[in-house]
């Protein structure tokens, strides 16, 4: 006896409503066999052992409401979309009054396209339910079917029984504009704005129509209206800015843009208003005077926002002031939604102004915020590596090269670790750092002409160094340190002649170079040219070269 209540309570929860009182024992049992592995079977992911149960316990008992439904559903979800309309109707129409039921046969008819059957679907469900959210959904239905006339009659029945409001003018507008019924999608407007006069954003929506049509005259007048009523309405003022900015009346455009950045938008609006018009040169000869004026009315409106300090910085970077654009990025650091780009930005001026302690001050910071950040470990390996700093430089490298995902990061990463222990004077981990370099990117050229010229220094191994050195001018043919480089791998080898040839391309490309000035010098007095090679000592030595070497050369 529990049992069987056990059953019956199961499949009053289960089935929605009970068996017939005529269905045999038997019968229903054979069902539920049937039906609850298909259930299982649908819980475990098993699409196509449920639907050979679901079938099963339909051919005992082709009625059942929710096996029909079940049944659809992982068809449906099978995309086999229409034998899943088949039982998704069945199940419908067994049981109208089920939500499930219904929703579930309204996706299949839409995702089927069966745009007629669904608008009769939902013209029934609301002549049964008088629920206005069919006719909303029977308007989106008859657009789908190519109805718009239809959708627009659902539409004004809707509005009929819940009012005007925002979205059903709004689906209205869009429709006669379709229709290119401009008049009529004026007064849909009209009428909204006459429900809700308060509001200055429907207003807004009008003058937008107005000036999308050409009809600039109205939508001005109803921008200034709106700035009448609201001045700090900074909506109405970038429409107004946008416009003068069309017509190249500069200073009305400068004014409402002004006052859009003074007004009550939210920053994204003003950021947006602004940067339009940044790389413009819109304003001419005033562009940056401008521009830079504008960012400052923009920090002090939203003073704790970092939008406004990135912008004054990028102005001051562009204007080759990195010290004060620095400044400003340190700013946006400081606000919430600064975020590692302020780092990055403030990184760069470091770099550009080439003050070593400070990359080096800034990069360890920004570790600190963004431990994933590789180019964090870069900046810092880098700055020691000018500092001579070399083991700071490799562990650093050590800590962060785990995190640099992108190939080409990596390898340069590695490249410097080989720079690093070249100078520390640790060549095993300085080779096996340029082998992983370019086992990462074979395409670095950098790494190919360091490991080459350390090489080539250390006079080791100069048939790698050459082929090495080959490569990266292939890949770099106008990189005037790559042709040295060979050169002085050729003269490490006693082959002066091609040496010299490839020395002076290099200066040909960089005339200046210090370095590359005394390897002629060297190349020279090995071809006997001692004169010539003075000359090129003494030059070096003028651009700046001081090392022990050159003053003995040049004193022999």
């Amino acid at each position: 006896m529990k049992t069987r209540i056990l059953i019956a309570t199961i499949c009053f929860l289960v089935y929605g409503t009970c068996f017939a009182q005529d269905i045999p024992e038997q019968t229903r049992q054979n069902f539920d066999t049937h039906f609850f592995n298909g259930m299982k079977e649908k819980m475990q992911g098993n699409t196509k052992e449920a639907v050979n149960e679901f079938k099963k316990a339909l051919h005992i008992i082709p009625t059942q409401a929710n096996a029909n439904f079940q049944l659809s559903t992982v068809l449906f979800a099978e995309r086999k979309g229409t034998e899943a309309e088949i039982y998704a109707e069945k199940a419908y129409q067994l049981e109208k009054t089920n939500d499930w039921y219904a929703q579930n046969l309204l996706d299949i008819y839409k995702y089927n396209r069966n745009y007629a059957a669904a608008e009769l679907f939902l013209a029934d469900r609301y002549k049964t339910s008088k629920n206005p959210d069919f006719l909303y959904e029977l308007s989106f239905i008859q657009l789908q079917n190519n109805a718009p006339k239809k959708a627009i009659k659902s539409l004004n029945q809707l509005e009929k029984k819940v009012g005007v409001s925002e979205d059903i003018t709004k689906q209205k507008e869009q429709i006669y504009l379709q229709l290119n019924k401009l008049p009529a999608a004026i007064r849909e407007l009209e009428k909204l704005i006459a429900k809700f006069p308060q509001n200055q954003q429907y207003r807004g929506a009008l003058a937008d129509l107005y000036l999308s049509n050409g009809k600039e005259k109205e939508a001005i007048s109803i921008y200034n209206s709106i700035l009448k009523v609201e001045p700090q309405n900074s909506y109405a003022a970038f429409a107004l800015s946008d416009y003068y900015k069309l017509k190249n009346e500069k200073d009305s455009c400068f004014h409402y843009l002004k006052k859009g950045l003074e007004g009550n938008g939210n920053i994204k609006s003003k950021l947006s208003a602004f940067t339009s018009i940044i790389p413009s040169n819109f304003f001419g000869e005033k562009q940056n005077t401008f521009c830079d004026f504008l960012a400052d009315v923009l920090i002090q409106t939203n003073p704790e926002n970092a939008g406004p300090y990135l912008i004054k910085g990028d102005l001051q970077l562009e204007s080759r002031k990195p010290d004060k654009a620095r400044e400003f990025y340190l700013k946006a650091s400081e606000q919430n939604d600064g975020g590692l780009i302020a780092w990055e930005q403030i990184l760069q001026c470091d770099q550009l102004m080439a003050d070593y302690k400070l990359i080096l001050e800034d990069a360890k910071k920004t570790n600190e915020l963004f431990p994933t950040y590789a180019l964090g470990y870069y900046h810092s390996a880098f700055a020691s590596i000018q500092l001579k700093a070399y083991n700071d430089a490799i562990t650093v490298i050590q800590m962060g090269i785990e995190f640099a995902e992108e190939s080409n990061l990596r390898s340069q990463m590695y490249a410097m670790m080989g720079d690093a222990a070249n100078y520390a004077k640790r060549y095993g981990l300085s080779d096996s750092a340029y082998t992983y370099s370019l086992e990462t990117d074979p395409s670095n050229a950098y790494a190919l002409n360091n490991y080459a010229y350390y090489l080539s220094l250390r006079e080791e191994n100069l048939d790698l160094a050459d082929s090495l050195s080959k490569r990266s001018m292939i890949l770099d043919p106008e990189n005037a340190s790559y042709a040295d480089t060979y050169g002085w791998i050729l003269y490490q080898k006693k082959e002066y002649e091609s040496a010299l040839v490839y020395i002076e391309k290099s200066l040909e490309k960089a005339p200046n170079n210090a370095e590359v000035n005394e390897h002629l010098g060297d190349v020279l007095f090995k071809l006997g040219k001692t004169q010539e090679a003075k000359n090129a000592w003494k030059k070096a030595k003028d651009l700046g070269a001081d090392s022990v070497e050159l003053l003995k050369k040049l004193k022999q």
